[in-house]
């Protein structure tokens, strides 16, 4: 008997914590980055926003950025040049000699010119996909929210339903007692057993309606695999 009961509560704590293992509990917050995390649409927009910005900067510093050229020469004397001075020949300069010069040069483009023409067209690409990012954001973000709070608003009906029926039950039980005891009709008793029996599918029906609420929440976040979702 002892081995009995205690592979049953082996049993339960195995059971629950893989249930808690498999069960996702998510805030809003979590449920709005997971969301733009698997949306394709909003990765993709983000990498054309990260590719016209790269264009942006490619056309700027191609055409506006100061180009510098750095460049050395190498010289060898094989004869030093001489100089003399009160009769006596001194080599002036060295066998070896290195020159280093640095070009700086800066295109001077004007209004009009192909060059401006490029940024304008490069910088409202850009503000096009940002818009563009913006936009797919806003849409996630607004459905996230959608049936993140219709999971969060079914959860508390079924909190009120369960309540309404424990209440009904508790009804059922006081005026059973008192139609046994002689003081309630029966009338009274058939009425508050039909209370309590018309809050049971009500109740399933309020269950069903949370898992469709779930599994669109779900399909709005991205996630594919099979495990609970529950929402704080």
């Amino acid at each position: 008997m002892n081995k009995l009961i205690a592979a049953l509560i082996l049993f339960t704590l195995f059971a629950s914590a893989a249930y808690s293992q498999s069960v996702k509990t998510l805030t809003l917050y979590d449920a709005i980055n997971l969301a733009k995390r698997n949306n394709s649409d909003y990765v993709i927009a983000k990498l054309d926003k990260l590719k016209a910005d790269k264009q942006v900067s490619e056309v700027y510093s191609e055409n506006l950025v100061p180009t510098l050229t750095l460049s050395s020469r190498y010289t060898r004397s094989f004869r030093k040049q001489t100089i003399n001075i009160f009769g006596q020949n001194f080599e002036i300069g060295s066998d070896n000699s290195i020159t280093t010069t640095l070009d700086v040069s800066e295109p001077i483009p004007f209004l009009g010119t192909p060059v401006f023409n490029g940024i304008r067209i490069a910088e409202y690409y850009s503000r096009i996909q940002d818009e563009n990012v913006k936009s797919v954001e806003t849409k996630i973000k607004t459905d996230v929210k959608k049936s993140f709070f219709n999971v969060l608003l079914l959860k508390e009906v079924i909190k009120l339903n369960e309540q309404s029926i424990e209440n009904a039950a508790e009804n059922l039980r006081v005026v059973e007692a008192r139609y046994k005891a002689g003081v309630a009709l029966e009338y009274d008793y058939i009425r508050a057993k039909v209370v309590m029996e018309n809050q049971k599918p009500v109740l399933s029906q309020s269950k069903n309606n949370l898992a469709i609420a779930k599994k669109v929440l779900k399909n709005s976040i991205g996630l594919k695999d099979d495990s609970e979702l529950d929402v704080i």
